[in-house]
């Protein structure tokens, strides 16, 4: 019999269900006129994502929980999944951690004047110099006052990644918290898993999903490539209504189930394989409607 009571994911917008923010002030009204008709589908942004999609698998007791959020990485994968362990009365055997393990291009940084973390993002360009993109509190759902404020500090972030940013640095930093983070998961004897693994460090394969079944689906352990490999990306979905190229619906529904069924055959989970029928999801298509 499993203890498991939570199943914690992490990650940036591609697991906190990005593109279907539709309780957004700006961008909600778009999403809604796009995926507003489809039956049967709570439209929230947890359950279009696949922490959502998850939850509809897993028996009553167990609670996913989605600590992902737009723009942030490893800084706050980090941080929270510390929150989660070091809690007073946390018992391993209640919880599972899948992680979107994220590559440079994010900077979290504590700012008092909201008393939360911002993240501050950026891009790296042909002369491996970052260039800054833009900082946010929660992209999509920052009010005018909070945007204001961010983007007062805009000179700031870019002379900070001017003058303290060095691609080799980062790189480095970037390896030293990703062997330190998962030494310490091991230490704990934590249960996890990666829907993105890290491409440039040793971790257990038994550790990866692989999403895709090899004839009508491309097979990878990255999700974000099964979703743009196979397209699985809202863009696709809406037929390019969207320019929006994180994973649609269908990608989700089924990366839910490839994790449930793994966690199912690792023992974790003490319910019924929920069988993938690759042919059906293929052919499975979400008619949108033209916007008006």
């Amino acid at each position: 019999m499993t203890k498991i009571k939570y199943i914690n994911c992490f990650g940036t917008s591609n697991t906190a269900g990005g593109g279907f923010e539709f309780d957004s002030p700006t961008q909600g009204w778009f999403i809604n006129s796009l995926y507003g008709h489809i039956p049967n589908e709570e439209k929230t942004i947890f359950n279009f994502s696949y922490p959502g999609q998850l939850q509809k698998l897993v028996s009553n007791d167990i609670k996913v929980n989605n600590y992902a959020k737009q723009g942030c990485g490893n800084e706050r994968v980090v941080r929270k999944s510390y929150e989660i362990i070091d809690e007073w009365g946390f018992n391993k055997d209640e919880h599972i951690f899948i992680f979107e393990i994220t590559g440079l291009g994010r900077r979290e940084f504590f700012f008092n004047k909201l008393n939360e973390h911002i993240i501050c993002n950026y891009q790296i360009d042909e002369n491996n110099k970052a260039v800054f993109t833009a900082t946010a509190n929660h992209y999509n759902y920052d009010s005018d006052e909070t945007i204001k404020l961010l983007e007062s500090y805009d000179p700031f972030f870019k002379t900070y990644l001017t003058d303290f940013f060095d691609i080799k640095n980062e790189v480095d930093e970037h390896r030293r918290t990703i062997d330190f983070f998962l030494a310490y998961l091991d230490s704990k004897n934590i249960n996890y898993y990666f829907t993105m693994a890290p491409t440039t460090h040793e971790y257990r394969k038994s550790c990866e999903f692989l999403f895709g079944d090899g004839k009508y689906f491309q097979q990878t352990n990255d999700m974000m490539n099964f979703s743009c490999f196979n397209k699985l990306t809202i863009k696709d979905e809406t037929n390019k209504q969207s320019n929006d190229m994180h994973i649609g619906l269908k990608g989700n529904k089924i990366i839910g189930n490839v994790i449930y069924n793994k966690l199912v055959t690792d023992g974790l989970l003490n319910t019924p394989i929920k069988e993938i029928n690759w042919e059906t999801y293929k052919n499975t298509k979400y008619i949108i409607p033209k916007v008006i």
